[in-house]
Formats: C-alpha cells, structure tokens, sequence
C-alpha cells in the first residue's frame, strides 16, 4: 500500500484515525486510500500513543464518541506531546465543541458528522496540503 500513498520530498503522507466505530473506520481508510493518503486505524487512546510512539505521522483524526478517553484530553495531550502533527475532531451533529475549548484542546479543525466528501476535502486534505508547503518551504 505505501506505493500507492502520496510522497513529499520523499516521505508518505500518514494519518491516524482514533476511533471505535468499524463503519467510520473502513469508510475512512477506503477514502484515504483512493486520494493517494495512508490511514492507519486504532479504537482506543492507548493504541493510538502505542502507535505514534512507533511511527510519524502527518494528521490524527479523532473521534469524539471515543469511550476510554475525553476527546478535548486527548487533543490536549497530543498536542502538549507533538506540536507539530494535525489534530482535526469528528464530533456529532449539533455537538461541536465550543471554539475556545477546542482550540484550548489543540485542534486544528473539526468536521461535524455524517460526514460528507466537502467537508472531508476541505479540512483534512487542506490541512495535509498545507502541511506539505510548510515542509517543502523549510527545505
């Protein structure tokens, strides 16, 4: 699969995505997959630290109906841990945090679901994009 997933000035464009829910996990990866980008799943906040301990990545996406952890915790924890990675949160219609908690949490983003393919594009691969221009510029 790394063959097919995109690279900047040699390096895969990863992303994590915390979540419990099997259906926004497969529909997640076959998405990713088809715009070129590697997505590894995990269903808990303690997989996810296992996983950024072994491995960079470029993006978390974090589900807010996650059951081991507060969400904006979490947030805040990675940020506090990896100032450098993208935080985007996928929180239920109508629950989204308020701005100043969120941005306190360290979020760069949030998408509200259901998700739709829009909202995907704008905030996650915009993100990705606009990180790939930072780390090309500072090459």
């Amino acid at each position: 699969m790394f063959q097919d997933c995109k690279q900047t000035a040699g390096k895969v464009e990863k992303s994590l995505l915390v979540t419990n829910d099997r259906f926004v996990a497969d529909s997640f990866t076959s998405f990713f997959a088809l715009q070129g980008y590697l997505l590894q799943t995990c269903e808990s906040t303690v997989a996810a630290f296992e996983f950024l301990a072994e491995q960079l990545f470029d993006l978390v996406l974090i589900d807010s109906d996650l059951t081991d952890k507060s969400h904006l915790d979490f947030c805040c924890r990675l940020r506090g841990l990896y100032p450098m990675l993208g935080l985007i949160l996928l929180v239920d219609y109508g629950e989204c945090p308020s701005a100043q908690a969120a941005f306190t949490a360290g979020i760069d983003d949030w998408i509200e679901k259901p998700l739709g393919i829009y909202s995907i594009e704008r905030v996650i691969f915009q993100l990705l994009k606009k990180r790939q221009m930072t780390a090309t510029a500072e090459a």
